[in-house]
């Protein structure tokens, strides 16, 4: 978003919100609610208040992190140097109003703080486990612009931690008290695309970067081998989703975030061909946002619709368990290793209930997927039998 003098006399609040980058904090939504559905699809009792809470400690971060960026670019000069587009350059507010640098600060400090204090009330309403994530994610809010910027390597993977572990995981774990390896894994699409958001926004401002010492990955191997990293992000994240959806960590629904990966096709056939162009990669930034912002939502969607399809089909054709069965060992394990997942409390009902198992049926397969269906029925008829 530019902000024009002009425009912002007129509208002083579009001023203020400016370096808070209002159009891009359409992204903590979207990795926020995936991290709400494998809350979701782990079992636990979801409160609104707890959910609404963690939604705003993820956007005050990104608040933060926007501004305090918005900040020091003005303060080093950079922002006089860079060219702005729709997606890279920062917002134009600065330079247009200087007299906002303080309350840009003001801003980006109290946003930091509002993500801390928040974290520490889920620290105390769920124990210490949110601890590791809450101290990544603030750490890479007071450093990305001042230090990791001027380190290749990490300023190439601190947005896609910010956004896929500590924004998913985060919210998993907020919520429930624990982690899994169903948030876990799903914490890594947004990883990887994310890490390509920023990775292609950098394009644009190679030079007027390296003139005030930063040091990004298209700085240190240029644009065309920084499009390569773009093509190996891009595949891990489609490999990831993939592999989740096949080791069951999400339902078959979750295919649907294969329609919002489908939008980097073009964008990697513009970059392979010509990653030097400016029309080319200004197309290429708009689809690329697309992608970022699309693909965790879908797949959220896909979680959510596969929990309540599983629910479904639960108080419709309530699962039987034949006596004299045999527990195979892939039931008995879950199919995966051990930590809380949602696979796990499946496979503690059937063990409980009859100490038996059999190989899935199809309707089978939706609900030991989603630890969310009712039992008492199936309880009922099961004690009635002297099971």
């Amino acid at each position: 978003m530019r902000i024009d003098r002009k425009e912002s006399e007129s509208n002083p609040m579009k001023a203020i919100c400016g370096p808070l980058r209002p159009p891009f904090l359409i992204l903590t939504p979207s990795c926020v609610a995936l991290g709400l559905a494998m809350a979701y699809r782990s079992g636990a009792q979801i409160s609104v208040i707890a959910a609404a809470l963690a939604l705003v400690g993820a956007v005050a971060a990104h608040i933060a992190v926007n501004a305090l960026n918005e900040y020091s670019d003005f303060k080093i000069g950079l922002d006089a140097r860079t060219p702005r587009t729709p997606f890279s350059g920062g917002s134009g507010t600065l330079p247009a109003h200087p007299e906002l640098a303080s309350l840009t600060l003001a801003m980006g400090l109290m946003g930091a703080m509002l993500a801390a204090l928040i974290g520490l009330y889920f620290l105390a309403s769920q124990g210490l486990a949110l601890l590791p994530i809450g101290v990544l994610g603030l750490v890479l809010v007071l450093t990305y612009t001042p230090w990791l910027t001027r380190r290749p390597w990490l300023c190439l993977i601190a947005p896609g931690l910010g956004f896929g572990p500590c924004m998913v995981i985060g919210t998993q774990v907020a919520l429930t008290g624990a982690y899994s390896w169903g948030g876990m894994t799903a914490s890594l699409i947004p990883f990887f695309l994310v890490n390509n958001l920023l990775l292609l926004n950098q394009f644009p401002d190679v030079e007027a970067d390296r003139s005030v010492g930063r040091s990004n990955l298209p700085i240190l191997i240029g644009r065309p081998r920084s499009v390569q990293v773009y093509r190996l992000f891009l595949g891990l994240a489609t490999l990831t989703l993939g592999a989740a959806i096949y080791f069951r960590y999400l339902p078959t629904f979750s295919l649907i975030g294969f329609l919002g990966l489908a939008a980097a096709v073009p964008v990697v056939r513009r970059l392979v061909r010509n990653s030097e162009s400016a029309e080319d990669l200004l197309s290429c930034l708009g689809l690329n946002v697309v992608v970022s912002v699309a693909t965790p939502a879908l797949v959220a969607l896909g979680a959510y619709l596969g929990c309540e399809t599983a629910n479904h089909l639960a108080s419709v054709v309530p699962l039987e368990l034949p006596i004299g069965s045999e527990v195979t060992p892939q039931l008995q394990q879950g199919f995966g290793p051990g930590l809380p997942d949602q696979r796990d409390q499946p496979i503690a009902n059937f063990s409980r209930i009859s100490g038996i198992a059999r190989q899935f049926s199809p309707q089978e397969f939706f609900l030991d997927q989603n630890p969310h269906r009712e039992q008492p029925d199936r309880d009922a008829r099961q004690q009635s039998r002297g099971v």
